[in-house]
């Protein structure tokens, strides 16, 4: 695959070096397919802001892991731990998941609420969805934790079948989730923005998105941490070994070794999720 024009601006390494400059790279993909969706697909809504937001990320995601693999290939003779192989690769989806979450809660809380409600609509229904089930599961621990357990699960069961689909389609929940996210952060927005607005004047917005989305992104601590991370190691362990099937080294060791980590980022995302499902079941 030719490189992107973006790869040649920000070469890898220096995004391995400066993981952080992904938070602005997710905010060019989502500002992007926000624009594109408002003036040309006026009558589409949420999902195609995904799909447009994913479009650019897909080919990005897939030549940073094939760069990352090779690396590993060469390196396959030593002994490492599984993040210091794959760190790069983490932060990547760390910083994208949470780049992507910002820029969809910027955008939700800068439109007019009537245009954000609408262009966003398929999120925000499925977002209330949970929420409406979510509130009675919560009044008995043990329904609570098999509730929450069960949908993680399924999200986590979704990430490696899609990545086995089509390569890396696991950035699609990723994705969506990110977005979900991000909806949640901007309900805070809004509700800051309300009481801030006669003190603060033009001020008022980004010192509300800046408080909103801290007390969002607290809200979800600390059993957040522990979910996410098991999302990004699956969406990791599908996208290598994805990669690996594409590039079609099965006769190398690699190989079998890219297979091996795979399948133990997957187990560790189980174990993070129970984990994660047990601390908000409890603290809920």
């Amino acid at each position: 695959m030719p490189p992107m024009v973006l790869e040649q601006i920000i070469p890898f390494e220096r995004l391995e070096k400066n993981p952080w400059l992904i938070l602005f790279i997710s905010f060019i993909f989502v500002s992007f397919a926000v624009l594109l969706t408002r003036y040309f697909y006026p009558n589409d809504r949420g999902v195609v802001v995904i799909l447009l937001t994913i479009m650019p990320a897909i080919p990005f995601f897939l030549n940073f892991i094939r760069v990352e693999e090779k690396k590993h290939e060469l390196s396959s003779s030593k002994k490492h731990s599984l993040f210091t192989i794959y760190r790069p690769l983490i932060m990547l989806y760390a910083f994208f998941f949470i780049g992507t979450a910002l820029s969809f809660a910027l955008w939700s809380s800068a439109l007019p609420a009537d245009l954000s409600d609408y262009m966003f609509s398929d999120i925000k229904d499925e977002f209330n969805r949970l929420q409406n089930a979510y509130v009675p599961a919560m009044h008995q621990p043990t329904s609570a934790f098999d509730f929450i357990l069960n949908k993680n699960l399924l999200v986590l069961a979704l990430m490696i079948l899609f990545s086995f689909i089509y390569s890396i389609g696991a950035i699609f929940l990723l994705t969506w989730n990110a977005a979900m996210l991000g909806v949640f952060i901007e309900v805070h927005v809004r509700a800051y923005f309300i009481s801030l607005s006669q003190q603060f004047g033009l001020f008022a917005y980004p010192i509300a998105f800046v408080m909103g989305s801290v007390e969002g992104l607290l809200s979800i601590l600390p059993h957040g941490i522990f979910e996410l991370s098991a999302f990004f190691l699956a969406a990791l362990g599908g996208g290598i070994l994805s990669v690996a099937f594409e590039r079609g080294t099965y006769r190398h060791r690699a190989f079998w070794c890219i297979v091996l980590d795979s399948m133990k980022l997957f187990l560790l995302a189980v174990v993070l999720l129970v984990a994660g499902a047990l601390i908000e079941s409890l603290y809920a």
